[in-house]
């Protein structure tokens, strides 16, 4: 099975799990918490096995998805400049490598790119859709690391980053596509798995395919 799902899907499919009565702020932490659940944090090693990429748009699709389209809204009105700064507190921390490289007027214009993103049924709803992209994306820029604990916790520092952090570099010859009951991908998943289960799953992945055991313990 491939979690490579277009993002519209993906972020959508989140939504589900997000309830609908929370403020903006809550509603950016739970998407940050069930994206966590999923992505990991560096490159590809390699190339995806038994995999197709998806080529349509990263978010929003000009399919549409279903009820009615108020093309008459604006992101702007539905996420100011002020909450997307208190969301991604920490962004322009000189700590941060790509400090000042994300900005609002950028994600807003990005955003107009594809017509159909938050601008499909209420405005409850395409609240949830901007926190599911943001959680999402805030995730695959922050640094990751297990027992990370930086001021306001790691999920105010989203966007901290613009490129892998190479804790866990890619082993010649191999390649780390999902293997395991939660599909374990990516050589810096592979890397965080081999320190918890004390197995060098980085030079030999495949030891999850010949311990069946082994391959349980991956989705702990």
């Amino acid at each position: 099975m491939s979690l490579l799902l277009p993002f519209t899907s993906y972020h959508r499919q989140m939504m589900a799990y997000i309830p609908k009565k929370m403020s903006f702020r809550a509603l950016l932490f739970f998407s940050l918490f069930l994206s966590s659940l999923v992505f990991g944090s560096t490159e590809q090693c390699g190339i995806q096995a038994g995999s197709v990429v998806s080529k349509r748009p990263m978010f929003g699709d000009s399919g549409g998805g279903g009820g009615s389209s108020d093309t008459s809204g604006r992101i702007s009105d539905l996420i100011s400049r002020e909450t997307f700064e208190e969301m991604l507190l920490h962004r322009n921390n000189p700590a941060c490598p790509a400090v000042s490289f994300y900005t609002y007027k950028a994600f807003i214009a990005a955003a107009k790119s594809f017509p159909d993103f938050a601008l499909v049924g209420d405005n409850a709803t395409r609240k949830r859709e901007i926190a599911a992209f943001l959680g999402q994306t805030s995730h695959e820029t922050t640094d990751g690391r297990g027992g990370w604990n930086p001021p306001d916790g790691p999920f105010a520092w989203g966007y901290c980053f613009n490129r892998p952090i190479e804790a866990f570099p890619c082993a010649p010859g191999q390649q780390h596509y999902g293997r395991g009951p939660i599909q374990l991908s990516w050589n810096y998943n592979y890397g965080q798995c081999r320190r918890a289960l004390g197995l060098d799953l980085l030079n030999d992945p495949d030891l999850l395919l010949r311990n069946v055991t082994t391959f349980f313990e991956s989705a702990f």
